[in-house]
């Protein structure tokens, strides 16, 4: 990072800006290093001609270590801006007169009178031997007699030097600057842009309007010009004005920085016309941003750059790279921070929010919660340890040793607990930065098992599949090998011989392969039909993708009495044990049996009751509430898909779940009955299908309460509703009076909301109801007992 915007000068002369930076570093103050006193082209032939503008800061180094005499930071400066070689600095000395110094020789000193004003005598003294040496022979005698061409070249600029000291030889130079005052109408062009526009000259009310900020536009209406023709004048005026000293300290930082004119104005204090100014000279910049460069900016304090790049939502990582701020690259700088350490989620949340806060970033980047991570963390270069710890990981590091790695898995055929890898090549792991076996399955996860031909699958980052396509050709192949082994025998030769952690071997053999074990030995003496005949009526029985146990014994028992179910027979019928389910082979997990189960085109109710599994009936009520099954009948459901066909889709599903919604107030008791009496229409109720269709599909979308009666009753409530949801609170609200006969109100219910009570259930309801009534003489139900002792008082008179 260039810390001092004058070192932009060095641009001017074809030095590259890396070599700027690294020259950067030094601290050395470089003012106007490119403008002494002297002439450069006057040291030409004091310069090597093959020197390159990409070799110079080789040069001063090779200074310093000659140990010039005197050398000084000004040396370094002459080096640079003239490209003095070592050899051709200590030739200078040598040949000067005595007592001169050259480096004294600097416009530099005009930037600071007290310097230039102590040592006037000295720079006039240097400056008049300096001339008298250039006017003698000297000069040319200073150089190798044998290099002719060098001797020429010291001829023609001494010749030049005499031409350009007479008074009566105009140059080039002076010719152009006599047009360019006559063309502004001014005597003199000061040496600052500030001064300038503060004299009247040609076309300044344009000029400076433009300087302003003003449009192209908006100055050619105000004074009666065309867009184009106000761009001619003012671009004329730009191109006849010299290297203002208040604007070029600027001009290639704004050609290499993407600054606004806010920013310009904040960073450098100078006024916005110096920024228009420079783009109006050489246009927009590069696109780099701003930020790039004030991070690097030693006269800004911390707290002043790290607002800056939070208004300008930027970020500065902690190796001084400028990114986009965002949530991936504050955990990506976090990560830098932590110096590979291995942390929890909990460990690295806390972490980025004392990053976010120190550093001042807005509070969104905060986290509240590990799941908000959990998706982020995936896509971050990092390892995982197990147990949810991690710790940055470079990924790339390893691709190099894909050809390595895979030699490790070059096994017999089997199920492997990682960490036998691990040990197999503790050179290669250290080698690669691996430090546990669960790091191991993560790195080749992230790498990708496809480019590794022996590995199957990598499970849970804890288990290697080599060469197998199911567990249970594993599990069940060795369990038969140790007929008579007890479980904690079978549970070391595992761990001993896969490297097995041992309390997950001992779960997995009691819930997957319990029937291999009778009193926790292994039994491998099963009866099983050989009969070919059985295997084919069961087979045709076997139509679900999953069953339960309960299930799939009665069918193979309903072919066979003597048939007893375990997991060699079950495999043999093209299922796999999961858990308490019979899985068909060709589902690797239980999830994608029961997806297939609930893919077909229609499900029996009581099938799905009989697996009695929570997994079937979270899936399930997921997909009614989504409506790609619909009840319709109280034993079937069916896709949506099929659906179809009559004109059922999802849109007219909601379509008449919103109507309904509209149509019921809260804390509305209903019933599908009830809405037709009050005239409900909808398209889908338009098809007059079986009550039960309705009912179903009120109750599938979650948003109406249901209450377990023989006729699905429903009540409307809000999400904070306090309101009570039995049966007697029902009945308060279906009395339409007051005062009601027992045999009115039990029509009202049967003919308004379609529910049948006996008189027995409804008294009994009504004995429940707080505060209501029933006087068993009148055969009257009241709302309220002061209702009732109102009527009796009205009946005595």
């Amino acid at each position: 990072m260039i810390k001092d915007p004058s070192l932009y000068e060095l641009l001017n002369v074809q030095i590259k800006e890396r070599d700027i930076e690294r020259f950067s570093e030094s601290n050395l103050a470089l003012i106007d290093i490119l403008n002494p006193l002297i002439d450069a082209e006057q040291l030409a032939a004091l310069v090597s001609p093959a020197r390159k503008a990409n070799r110079l800061i080789t040069q001063i180094q090779k200074a310093k270590q000659l140990n010039l005499k005197d050398l000084k930071v000004t040396d370094a400066q002459l080096l640079f801006g003239f490209g003095l070689t070592a050899v051709g600095m200590n030739a200078l000395r040598k040949k000067m007169p005595e007592g001169f110094d050259i480096l004294m020789i600097k416009k530099a000193f005009q930037n600071d009178p007290t310097i230039f004003d102590q040592r006037s005598e000295e720079i006039t003294e240097i400056v008049e031997k300096w001339t008298d040496w250039q006017n003698t022979e000297d000069a040319i005698k200073t150089f190798t007699p044998d290099d002719d061409k060098l001797i020429e070249r010291a001829e023609i600029l001494r010749k030049q030097w005499k031409r350009l000291t007479e008074q009566d030889v105009v140059t080039p130079e002076e010719k152009q600057k006599q047009k360019t005052l006559k063309l502004l109408k001014v005597k003199k062009i000061p040496s600052t842009l500030s001064e300038f526009i503060k004299q009247d000259f040609y076309q300044k009310k344009l000029f400076v309007d433009r300087l302003n900020g003003c449009t192209l536009q908006e100055i050619g209406e105000k004074n009666d010009l065309s867009r184009e023709r106000v761009r001619q004048i003012t671009t004329k005026i730009i191109k006849k004005l010299p290297v203002f000293e208040d604007v070029q300290p600027y001009r290639n930082l704004l050609a290499h920085y993407d600054f606004s004119l806010e920013d310009f104005e904040w960073f450098t204090k100078k006024p916005g016309y110096i920024f228009r100014y420079i783009r109006l000279l050489d246009g927009a910049g590069e696109g780099r941003t701003s930020y790039e460069f004030i991070s690097g900016a030693s006269d800004i304090s911390e707290a002043e750059k790290q607002q800056y790049a939070v208004e300008h939502k930027l970020l500065l990582a902690s190796n001084g790279t400028v990114q986009a701020l965002s949530s991936r690259a504050i955990y990506e700088d976090v990560l830098n921070l932590l110096a590979n350490k291995t942390v929890s989620e909990t460990e690295f949340i806390t972490s980025v929010n004392e990053y976010v806060k120190t550093k001042n970033l807005p509070s969104e980047y905060l986290i509240s919660k590990s799941h908000a991570l959990e998706a982020a963390i995936q896509r971050l270069p990092v390892v995982y340890r197990g147990h949810g710890h991690f710790r940055q990981y470079q990924i790339d590091d390893a691709k190099d040793f894909i050809e390595e790695l895979d030699q490790l898995f070059d096994v017999f055929p089997g199920i492997y607990g990682v960490n036998y890898f691990y040990k197999l090549n503790p050179d290669l792991m250290e080698l690669l930065d691996i430090h546990n076996g669960t790091e191991l399955a993560n790195v080749i996860k992230q790498l990708g098992i496809s480019k590794f031909p022996h590995i199957f699958k990598i499970v849970r980052q804890s288990q290697v599949w080599i060469g197998i396509g199911h567990q249970d050709d594993f599990y069940i192949n060795a369990l038969q090998q140790l007929s008579g082994k007890t479980l904690d025998e079978v549970v070391d030769y595992f761990s001993d011989e896969y490297a097995f952690s041992s309390s997950t071997t001992r779960t997995t053999l009691l819930r997957d392969y319990r029937l291999f074990f009778k009193d926790n030995v292994v039994v491998n003496e099963y009866w099983e039909p050989q009969n070919p005949v059985f295997f084919d009526r069961v087979r045709r029985e076997l139509k679900q993708p999953i069953y339960s146990e309960e299930k799939f014994t009665q069918i193979i028992r309903r072919i066979d009495e003597q048939a007893r179910l375990n997991p060699r027979l079950a495999i043999q019928l093209g299922y796999i044990q999961r858990e308490i389910l019979y899985v068909k082979e060709q589902y690797s997990k239980q999830g994608e049996a029961i997806d297939a189960m609930l893919d077909q085109a229609q499900i029996s109710v009581s099938e799905v009751k009989s697996l009695n599994n929570l997994a079937v009936n979270v899936r399930l009520r997921e997909l009614e509430r989504t409506h790609q099954l619909v009840l319709v009948d109280n034993e079937h459901f069916k896709r949506i898909d099929q659906l179809e066909k009559v004109g059922i889709t999802k849109a007219t599903i909601q379509e008449f779940l919103d109507q309904v919604n509209e149509k019921v107030n809260l804390n509305q008791f209903f019933s599908w009955t009830s809405l037709k009496n009050d005239g409900f229409e909808s398209p889908l109720s338009d098809l007059n299908l079986k009550n039960e269709f309705y009912q179903n599909i009120l109750f599938s979308t979650g948003e109406f309460t249901k209450i377990i009666t023989r006729e699905p009753l429903f009540i409307k409530l809000s999400s904070n509703s306090t309101v009570r949801t039995r049966i007697s609170d029902f009945l308060v609200q279906a009395m339409p009076e007051d005062v009601m006969f027992v045999d009115d109100l039990l029509q009202v219910l049967r003919n308004y909301y379609g529910l049948k009570f006996s008189r027995e259930k409804l008294l009994g309801k009504v004995n429940q109801i707080g505060g209501t009534i029933y006087s068993p003489q009148l055969d009257l139900i009241y709302r309220d007992k002061s209702i009732m002792v109102n009527d009796s008082q009205f009946n005595l008179k």
